[in-house]
């Protein structure tokens, strides 16, 4: 757990789901695809460009304007995973989680000299995330009855689009950092903005 800590992040939306947050409704935590950090609403720190690509999507499918909110989240309560200590934490929950035998309907995600193959032709990459939601919400609900403690945001880089360089690089075109945020009590004074979209 982290505490005094703050991150700045952007959630991609339709105007008329920023307007309900703005007037104090509270977080959905619904499964989409892509939600690989467990349940809850997801924010991009310090890019509102990421964010707006996403209230675009989320925009033509509902027939709405995009809208990007910026909010300061406490990390007080986190399992920060740009951190080392985070990721001794998830290990000690492996062992157990995949005794439950719970079906994640993936296919098997291929690892190869430290890093993800692509996966089979006509699979989408989004579409494997489904082991890690499952995973992730079982250690917040362990995490709580082991101390007592919330997990209000999870916190973690993301490799995602092109390298740089396919045989040699780590640099990825759309490399980003997500806050998972599983609680409305993890934004700062409860203070969600609405932002002007990036041109």
């Amino acid at each position: 757990m982290q505490s005094e800590r703050f991150a700045v992040g952007y959630h991609g939306t339709t105007m008329s789901a920023a307007q309900a947050l703005l007037n104090g409704e509270d977080f959905l935590r619904g499964r989409n695809a892509g939600d690989w950090l467990g349940s809850g609403t997801y924010f991009f720190q310090d890019a509102p460009r990421r964010a707006l690509y996403y209230a675009r999507v989320k925009a033509k499918i509902a027939a709405d304007d995009p809208a990007i909110l910026v909010a300061r989240i406490s990390l007080a309560r986190s399992l920060d995973l740009v951190e080392q200590e985070a990721f001794e934490v998830l290990s000690r929950y492996v062992p157990e989680f995949n005794d439950l035998g719970i079906d994640c309907s993936q296919p098997p995600l291929t690892i190869d000299g430290g890093r993800a193959k692509k996966p089979p032709a006509g699979t989408n990459l989004e579409d494997m995330n489904d082991w890690d939601h499952a995973f992730l919400d079982y250690v917040v609900a362990n995490s709580k009855q082991e101390t007592g403690e919330e997990i209000d945001v999870i916190r973690a880089p993301f490799l995602w689009g092109h390298a740089v360089d396919d045989h040699r690089s780590f640099l990825f075109s759309l490399a980003h950092v997500q806050l998972c945020v599983r609680t409305r009590a993890a934004i700062i004074d409860d203070c969600l903005e609405l932002v002007p979209l990036p041109k």
